[in-house]
Order: structure tokens, then sequence, then C-alpha cells
């Protein structure tokens, strides 16, 4: 499994941890920048760390802050915090989206939706 060879090469720069949340991030930055409705061809980037545990990172946890929430919104192409809750919530409300993630469950990775680690009314809460 490629994530296992991630796992045993992550003595470098960054830590396993690290790298987990960068492949989560980088995941749901494709999802949500080339999201067409109900399209069944679109770019995907498969997180071959998902199969870890990858519901509770950091990454997602600061969104709360504005000051953090400025720092991302251009990942996600976004100007606000409604506008990416928006987006958010069309995209996985997709029936190829929602089949993305069943499939990958059947393959034992654990691709946590956006949804599910944000609280979509808090971002950017905190100044």
């Amino acid at each position: 499994m490629v994530g296992d060879n991630i796992k045993k090469r992550a003595t470098g720069a960054y830590s396993f941890e690290e790298l987990k949340q960068a492949d989560i991030l980088l995941h749901h930055i494709a999802e949500l920048s080339g999201f067409v409705p109900n399209a069944s061809s679109r770019s995907f980037w498969r997180p071959e760390t998902a199969a870890y545990r990858t519901n509770r990172m950091p990454v997602f946890a600061k969104t709360v802050s504005g000051r953090y929430f400025d720092k991302i919104k251009p990942l996600f192409d976004v100007q606000n915090p409604q506008e990416l809750a928006e987006k958010i919530k069309v995209c996985e409300e997709d029936s190829f989206s929602q089949l993305w993630y069943r499939s990958d469950y059947f393959m034992q990775r654990e691709i946590p939706q956006l949804s599910g680690v944000l609280n979509l009314d808090k971002i950017a809460s905190v100044k």
C-alpha cells in the first residue's frame, strides 16, 4: 500500500501527521476546485494516507480563526466563509461525490467529508 510506504519514509523534514494532513487537504482542494454538479468526469486527488485516521486534523480545526481562514481561502477559491460553506454543501450533495466517498469506504479509506471535520457555522468566527 502506498500509504504504508509514505508512513515508513516520513522521517525527514515532515512528519507523517503533516503529510497525512497535506494529502487529505489536496483531496478536498481538488474536489472543490474543479467541481461541476453531476459530472462523472472531474479531477481527483486520491489520498493515499486516508487508510489512517484522518478525522481530526489541526489544519481543519484552525479554520475557526479569521486570520487563518484569510490565509487558506485562496486554496478553495472563495472570498468568505459563507461561500466556502455553500461550495462544500453543494459538492457533498452531488451524487457523484457521494459515490466517491462510498467507493473509497469499501477500499478501507476514510476520507472525511469537509462538513464532517469543519463546523461550517464556525468558520472564521474567532477574530
